[in-house]
């Protein structure tokens, strides 16, 4: 429904108010962005000013996968002290680095992973009281149940992410403004074949692993919804401090249940079984 406080208000002075949003740019206004296609000089080839301009729109997208993984972490998709986060994030540093040629960012990624792949003895050793307890042994040596989340959360993460931001440029850069129509394809095109790779490493695993690794992503973000709908309800005045923070404080409870779980780190009801 329309707000009334703003019916009737004068449209014009509304434009001379805020300037800025006018569809009519100034002419001598420069904030517009030119086309890379029209500021090439003849101090460099074509093909030089092909490979800049490429390596400028993969640094585009790369930027905007990395806010993707972003907003799942905090939106509690992707645990935020998991080495899940840690991955993705820096596989986008490298693929910014290594702009200059074609995206390899799962390549990298997946590399981290076989690296960070359980040793079944040392995992069942550590999966002991009082060792289990100690949250930097599972980072080194991870359980079978933590590396294989690892491995799941990371493929379905970097493949939304991945389609996210190609949806993002096709909607908001249209091909042959800033960048070249064959540049954005080609973006595009190497991104799909990332995703190709990183959903056929989803294919070899079991697939009764991945659903479980789905169900803790969609648990994690419920639970980041409900805490955000109590607090709209506490900001409406609905709920008290007090109420609010009772519920909040369950909430933060079961969000840390599903990042321990997600993470391999022993439950208490666990730890109290192998204390037995």
């Amino acid at each position: 429904s329309e707000d009334i406080r703003f019916k009737g208000a004068n449209s014009e002075l509304v434009r001379q108010l805020v300037p800025i949003l006018s569809s009519h740019a100034d002419e001598n206004d420069d904030i517009h962005v030119k086309p890379l296609s029209r500021v090439a000089t003849e101090e460099i080839t074509a093909q030089e000013f092909h490979d800049s301009e490429l390596k400028a729109c993969r640094e585009m997208f790369v930027r905007v996968v990395r806010h993707k993984y972003w907003q799942d972490i905090e939106g509690g998709i992707i645990p935020r002290s998991a080495r899940v986060a840690r991955n993705l994030l820096s596989s986008t540093d490298a693929a910014l680095e290594n702009a200059h040629v074609e995206l390899g960012d799962w390549e990298m990624i997946e590399e981290s992973l076989l690296e960070q792949r359980h040793v079944p003895f040392l995992a069942c050793l550590f999966s002991c009281w009082p060792l289990s307890e100690v949250a930097l042994i599972h980072e080194l040596c991870p359980s079978r149940h933590r590396s294989t989340l690892w491995e799941a959360y990371t493929a379905l993460s970097f493949v939304e992410a991945h389609r996210a931001a190609r949806e993002e440029l096709l909607v908001h850069l249209k091909p042959g403004n800033i960048f070249s129509k064959d540049v954005q394809a080609s973006v595009l095109q190497e991104s799909e074949e990332q995703c190709r790779f990183a959903t056929d490493f989803l294919l070899r695993m079991p697939s009764e692993d991945v659903q479980v690794a789905r169900s803790h992503m969609l648990a994690g973000r419920l639970l980041v919804v409900q805490s955000e709908r109590i607090n709209h309800l506490k900001e409406g005045g609905i709920l008290d401090e007090k109420g609010a923070a009772k519920l909040l404080g369950r909430l933060q409870d079961a969000r840390r249940d599903v990042a321990r779980t997600a993470t391999g780190i022993t439950m208490p009801m666990m730890i109290k079984t192998n204390r037995l």
